[in-house]
C-alpha cells in the first residue's frame, strides 16, 4: 500500500523521454515545443540534446510511492565522441566487440540527489495543481539537464568533481555475448524446426 512503508528496499528507474533519441525525433520534439510555446504556461522547454519528457509516469510514481521515498536521483549521461561527432552514442554491438578488443568507451554520468521534500506533489492528472507543479518541475529538470549536456559539448566534462571507474572489458563482453545467446536461442530453435520440417516434407 502506498500509505505504508514498502517491506523491501527497491529502486525504480524511469526514462521520462520514453524512447530513443534520434535526429528525427529530436526535430519533432523541438517542433512540439515551438508549437506549444504560445499556449503552454510555462512553455514546454526547447531542448537541443534531449526529448521533451513525458511527465505523467513520473507524476503517478511519485504520487503512489512518496510515503516510501527518501530522495529522487537525477542521472544525466553523456557519451564521449569516438569518431562520429554527429552521433557519439555507442551501439550495442559496438559496446560488445570494441570492449572485447580493449578499445575503451567513455561514458560520463552526472548525478544529483534531490530530497523528496523538494519534489512537488504528484498526481495522476496534470490538471490538478499538484500535477501541474510536478509537470513544471520535470520540465525544469530537463532544461537543466540540457544545459549540462551543452557544457559537456563545450568543455568536454560535467561541472564538479570527477570520479573515474573502469570496467573489465572481457568480463563485460562475455556477459553481453551470453545475453545475445539467450535472446537468440528461441528464434534459432524455431528456424531449425521449420527448416527440418520443410526438409522432411521435400525429402518425402
Amino acid at each position: 500500500s502506498p500509505s505504508t512503508p514498502h517491506p523491501r528496499p527497491f529502486w525504480l528507474l524511469i526514462f521520462p523521454e520514453g524512447t530513443r533519441l534520434t535526429p528525427s525525433k529530436l526535430a519533432a520534439s523541438r517542433e512540439f515545443s515551438l508549437a506549444t510555446k504560445a499556449s503552454a504556461h510555462p512553455p514546454v522547454p526547447l531542448l537541443s540534446h534531449l526529448l521533451v519528457p513525458r511527465y505523467k509516469g513520473v507524476s503517478k510514481a511519485i504520487a503512489e510511492l512518496r510515503p516510501t521515498l527518501s530522495a529522487v536521483y537525477d542521472l544525466t549521461l553523456a557519451y564521449a565522441d569516438h569518431g562520429n561527432p554527429a552521433d557519439p552514442r555507442p551501439r550495442f554491438l559496438d559496446l560488445v566487440f570494441r570492449c572485447a578488443l580493449g578499445v575503451p568507451r567513455v561514458v560520463r554520468v552526472h548525478q544529483r540527489r534531490i530530497p523528496i521534500a523538494e519534489v512537488p506533489g504528484g498526481g495522476a492528472a496534470s490538471e490538478t495543481k499538484e500535477g501541474e507543479a510536478l509537470r513544471d518541475w520535470v520540465y525544469e529538470q530537463f532544461a537543466e539537464k540540457d544545459r549540462l549536456l551543452e557544457e559537456v559539448e563545450r568543455e568536454g566534462r560535467f561541472p564538479g568533481e570527477e570520479l573515474e571507474f573502469r570496467r573489465v572489458a572481457l568480463g563485460y563482453a562475455a556477459a553481453c555475448m551470453a545475453g545475445l545467446v539467450v535472446m537468440a536461442a528461441p528464434p534459432v530453435a524455431v528456424g531449425v524446426a521449420v527448416w527440418w520440417r520443410w526438409f522432411r516434407v521435400v525429402g518425402e
